[in-house]
């Protein structure tokens, strides 16, 4: 009887088994490469940026759009600074911030997608140069302008935001600033400018007052770069070097008005309103014309500005029947002021802006009669305007409000 073995069994089966995967992976990843083509030769001090660098390259680039802050780089000359502004944002012009705030003075303002204007904000105003140079507008040339215009168009035949286009701003916080446009396209695009800002040329003075306005200027950095205690200090002592010239002198007025800014946006508001009410007696009464003589022109609507954040910080207090009054004391003032001809129209915004908030505080009092009122003066006065239809849509809405018994600021 013949016995059959039985058949030894290979090793190499599960070998097998074991290094085909491995073996289809290292095809796959062969067959990958080779069909992927490869990227131009560079010079070796550029390196291609792998996927994570480039995205986080790219958040970079998206945080420096939405925030342009103080680290903007210059483009002409190391005292410019430069900015790429988005539609529809504003800008600080001294700190290089986008985003809105007390301080912001220009804004980037789309109507629609080819109705574009550059406007000046919370009172800034803006004047096209002509006939001079970059390189000649320095901080006394530039208190020599005269500032009528709030609104500059950039768009139709009439536009004058265009590149190579030079602005002299008078900016929110009464400094001055020379803007350049370096580029603008057509369409929902960024405004491509360069700006350098110089603070207002001292006026003369039996004294310095111990630098009061050096210590204005100081206070204001100290707090930007997030030193609060710094800058409370300087304005104190701010306001100590203007009273050296009189406690109803009108510098002690615009050290106060400064330091209240401060305290407003930090919502220490009732710190606020004790120093704009004293800073708004010693101005009341004031001739324009001597506050310009003391502070410069930049500062001869101090009365108003002092006004408007004073009714500001009662509404925010929710003091309603306050405020009511204080932005109609604001439109009265601005109504009685003497204007230039070329200034009429943004003085003719200030004084609707105010009757709207006085209105809006009266439908919050439950006066709609009186409320009504002041929305029809407000519109007579409103100018029509692109960079005005933002005040006109708000009269609009709060009369649809009242008329429909819905609250009054939905």
């Amino acid at each position: 009887m013949i016995t059959r073995r039985p058949p030894e069994k290979s090793v190499w089966g599960p070998l097998l088994l074991l290094l085909t995967p491995l073996l289809a992976a290292i095809l796959f990843s062969w067959w990958w490469l080779k069909r992927t083509p490869e990227a131009p030769a560079k010079p070796a001090a550029v390196e291609t940026p792998g996927p994570l660098a480039s995205l986080i390259q790219s958040a970079k680039e998206a945080f420096s759009r939405r925030s342009v802050n103080a680290t903007s780089a210059p483009a002409r000359n190391s005292a410019a600074r430069s900015a790429s502004l988005r539609p529809s944002y504003t800008l600080d012009l001294e700190s290089g911030v986008a985003g809105e705030s007390p301080a912001a003075d220009l804004w980037w303002h789309f109507e629609t997608r080819a109705r574009r204007t550059l406007d000046g904000r919370h009172g800034a105003l803006l004047s096209v140069v002509e006939g001079r140079a970059w390189e000649q507008l320095d901080a006394a040339a530039l208190a020599g302008i005269r500032y009528s215009r709030a609104s500059l168009l950039a768009w139709g035949i009439d536009d004058v935001v265009r590149p190579g286009t030079l602005i002299a701003v008078r900016t929110a916080e009464g400094n001055f600033a020379k803007v350049r446009i370096v580029d603008v396209k057509p369409g929902t695009t960024d405004l491509q400018i360069e700006w350098e800002v110089f603070p207002v040329p001292r006026a003369a003075s039996k004294g310095d007052g111990g630098g009061w306005e050096r210590k204005l200027d100081l206070a204001r950095e100290a707090y930007r770069d997030k030193r609060p205690d710094d800058a409370e200090k300087l304005y104190a002592e701010a306001l100590a070097g203007a009273e050296s010239f009189g406690p109803a002198n009108p510098r002690v007025a615009l050290a106060l008005q400064r330091a209240a800014g401060m305290y407003w946006s930090m919502q220490r508001l009732p710190e606020a309103e004790q120093r704009l009410v004293r800073a708004a007696s010693i101005l009341k009464g004031l001739p324009s014309e001597t506050v310009a003589g003391e502070l410069g022109t930049a500062n001869e609507r101090l009365a108003l500005d002092v006004l408007w954040l004073l009714a500001i910080v009662q509404r925010d207090q929710q003091r309603y029947e306050d405020a009511s009054e204080s932005f109609r004391a604001t439109a009265d003032l601005a109504r009685s002021a003497k204007v230039a001809p070329q200034d009429q129209a943004f003085n003719s915004l200030r004084i609707a802006s105010s009757l709207y908030e006085h209105a809006m505080a009266e439908c919050r009092l439950k006066r709609n009669d009186s409320a009504s009122r002041a929305l029809v003066t407000a519109r007579s006065v409103a100018p029509d305007t692109p960079s005005t239809q933002h005040v006109i849509k708000s009269i609009d809405r709060l009369e649809a409000n009242m008329a429909s018994g819905r609250s009054c600021w939905n």
